[in-house]
């Protein structure tokens, strides 16, 4: 089938609406409010977790700074005439160590401001050369502090003195000519600090695994809860639509709707609702801490923040379109699908193998080349954000490996800070992740919405009327119906024309006209599966508009002719849940219509298993156990649409008399081509075009020699009439 064609055109989608519709996202909250207060508990977890991780790079830099490298140089402060380096004195007057040469100080770089520091290396009165500090009241006293004592006195050449008593400095380079069972007991405490805050670490370590799994136990459960209740409001409105909504909707669309699309909201609900509170959080955190520990390179990080912003901007247009056209391609296979496998004996029948999957092949191409345009802007995407962290990475480098070099930065702020230039990049890229996600929830949120938005087309009256019991009697009254308009949308295309006729209580009557006459419409019309355009129908002297649906739909027993046949077992099929249907009822029931003969011989009778459609049963049997079905709710007015068309003249025998015994006492509409099963009946209704051209019985049909005189003879051909 060409493109273009109606085929094409019923599996298509709707157009759809802004990418983010605030109208949407409000009415997708809602069904998150039952659970507010986990979702705070989540929030609360991933704010702990957020802080936990960030606090990580900065134990790393304590460890090195403190505790493995030196981090303090001499300044020479001797110049009391400048106005800076006399603020400088006083500013950190408690973090300055004073040395033996007056005016000269020791200072430890974490303590103090970068910017002051390169002010000082400016002045050309900082440093260069590491120192490490030995304080000897940071050892116990005894033995241990005495050892320390010594060993100051045994290298005497090698340590400085201060203007503090017991404290004394050595330089990086001295200290590599000091023993090594010596160095070990001078940094001693090193060590005891290196264990402290690597036991901190694996603390910090664990908590984070337990807040980690907490966060996502309790997301899952929250998604899970929450696509539970969507989908069960998709599966109750889609119950309250008419069938004309199903009529221009192919399944596979609202299979998609209720699975695929609900399933995406669940990454949004996860993913994005809660987890966007933890990635914003360590974007502000981090970018706190790197402006905390030196604001020159905090801002030159920050200052990608805004291209990042714009690429992201550019590329949530194509993230969007790229999306749509997926979702859109996916609901069209899901749709070609359903109705291929669904009519794959019609397929094989008539051979049409070949150009079924010639078709297919051109939807799978169209979902191919969506997906790929999909994974070329994501392909895109990543990799610049990727390009903007090395960029990043590269400038902390260059300017804070510079800093190092000048001793204006300890080497552990600039390994924490490539941490956090790693980590200020994963929320970044993370937001992306869930804005594609987003895209995805909002193209599925609009889909699912438009299903919710549908009215249905029959609506309960305000003051429903459920007569009981029921007597049967049915009227039309000058009924018009169509199910569309012409192509100028202006006429409807009638196929009903001011049908009027009655049904009095336990009468039998027949439709009988060629196919399209609008016989099976008026069964649809009775059941209230459509309205009227004109005239009116009364179930016993109320109009079906007034009724309560239920309670109209279950006092008519429909028979079809296609019956369909739920994946379950017989009973389940005859009584549809209805466990009100005693055991014992069911076998009265399948005796009345002659099904016991078949069920008796099943393995396991009324728990034999039945497949999909039945398709394991033969059309008789289908057709014995939908009378049976019908039955089983002893509806007041029972309706036989060509419900023996495919039986075979045994069993059309065996089920004749159950029938008319069925019929007896209950209002009985039959539509039927074959003559033969409405002989009996009360009267005969012969239908052309839409009207109601000839009514009687039979014999009074033939003896007019009209319209049922000619089926009959088209039937009967060669014999008597």
């Amino acid at each position: 089938m060409p493109r273009g064609s109606a085929y094409d055109e019923f599996h298509e989608e709707q157009k759809l609406g802004k990418v983010y519709d605030s109208r949407l996202m409000k009415r997708l909250m809602r069904y998150a409010k039952p659970y507010y207060k986990l979702m705070a508990v989540t929030v609360f977890v991933l704010l702990i977790m957020s802080g936990l991780k960030i606090l990580q790079p900065y134990l790393t830099k304590i460890g090195i700074d403190r505790f493995v490298l030196f981090s303090n140089a001499k300044l020479d402060l001797s110049d009391t005439t400048d106005a800076f380096i006399r603020e400088v004195r006083e500013r950190y007057a408690d973090g300055l160590l004073p040395l033996a040469e007056d005016g000269w100080f020791l200072f430890d770089h974490n303590d103090i401001d970068p910017g002051d520091a390169a002010k000082l290396n400016k002045l050309g009165v900082l440093g260069k050369e590491k120192f490490y500090v030995v304080r000897e009241e940071s050892y116990p006293e005894g033995a241990e502090r005495d050892t320390i004592k010594a060993i100051i006195a045994r290298h005497s050449d090698k340590f400085e003195a201060t203007s503090r008593a017991g404290t004394v400095i050595v330089s990086y380079n001295n200290i590599q000519e000091i023993p090594k069972e010596d160095l070990d007991r001078l940094r001693v405490n090193d060590r005891l600090g290196i264990l402290y805050i690597g036991l901190i670490y694996l603390a910090v370590l664990i908590v984070t695994f337990g807040a980690q799994y907490a966060q996502v136990y309790l997301m899952a459960w929250i998604g899970q809860n929450i696509l539970f209740d969507i989908r069960n409001d998709v599966y109750r409105h889609l119950q309250s639509l008419s069938l004309k909504f199903f009529d221009s909707n192919p399944v596979g669309r609202l299979v998609t709707r209720s699975t695929n699309d609900v399933n995406v909201l669940n990454e949004m609900f996860t993913s994005v609702v809660i987890n966007l509170f933890s990635d914003l959080f360590m974007l502000i955190g981090i970018s706190g801490m790197l402006l905390y520990m030196n604001w020159r390179l905090g801002l030159i990080l920050l200052a990608l923040a805004p291209f990042i912003m714009v690429v992201t901007l550019l590329f949530r247009i194509k993230f969007r379109d790229a999306y749509r056209k997926v979702r859109v391609k996916i609901a069209r296979i899901n749709a070609t699908l359903s109705e291929h496998f669904s009519g794959i004996r019609v397929i094989k029948i008539f051979s049409r193998e070949k150009e079924n999957i010639a078709r297919f092949r051109e939807i799978n191409l169209d979902y191919y080349k969506a997906n790929m345009y999909q994974l070329v802007v994501h392909a895109l995407f990543s990799p610049v954000i990727v390009l903007f962290r090395n960029i990043g990475l590269g400038l902390i480098i260059w300017f804070g490996g510079g800093q190092v070099v000048q001793n204006l930065l300890p080497l552990g702020a600039l390994v924490a800070y490539l941490s956090y230039v790693e980590m200020f990049f994963q929320p970044i890229n993370a937001i992306a992740e869930k804005f594609n996600i987003m895209q995805a929830a909002m193209a599925s949120s609009e889909r699912i919405f438009q299903i919710l938005d549908t009215e249905p087309d029959i609506t309960e009256a305000e003051k429903p009327v459920a007569i009981e019991p029921v007597k049967g009697k049915v009227d039309f009254e000058n009924v018009s119906f169509a199910y569309k308009k012409l192509p100028d949308d202006v006429e409807w295309e009638w196929v009903l024309r001011d049908v009027s006729f009655s049904v009095e209580p336990g009468e039998s009557v027949a439709f009988v006209g060629e196919t399209g006459a609008g016989k099976t419409t008026i069964i649809s019309l009775l059941s209230r599966f459509y309205d009227v355009q004109k005239g009116r129908i009364r179930v016993d002297g109320v109009d079906v508009r007034d009724w309560d649906k239920g309670k109209l739909r279950k006092n008519i027993g429909v028979v079809l002719q296609d019956v369909f046949l739920f994946a379950s077992d017989i009973k389940t099929n005859i009584r549809l849940n209805n466990e009100a249907i005693s055991e014992e009822k069911l076998e009265e029931i399948a005796r009345v219509v002659n099904a016991d003969r078949f069920i008796g011989k099943l393995p396991n009778g009324f728990d034999e298993p039945v497949t999909e459609r039945g398709s394991t049963l033969s059309a008789g049997q289908r057709q014995l156990l939908a009378f049976a079905r019908a039955l089983a709710f002893d509806p007041a007015i029972l309706v036989l649409d060509e419900a023996t068309a495919n039986i075979d003249t045994e069993t059309e025998q065996l089920i004749q008399e159950a029938l008319w015994r069925l019929m007896e006492d209950r209002t009985s509409i039959v539509i039927a081509h074959r003559l033969s099963t409405i002989q009996h009946v009360d009267r005969i209704l012969v239908m052309h075009k839409g009207r109601i051209v000839e009514e009687g019985n039979h014999q009074e049909l033939l003896a007019k020699g009209g319209i049922y005189y000619k089926l009959y003879q088209l039937q009967y051909k060669g014999q008597e009439v």
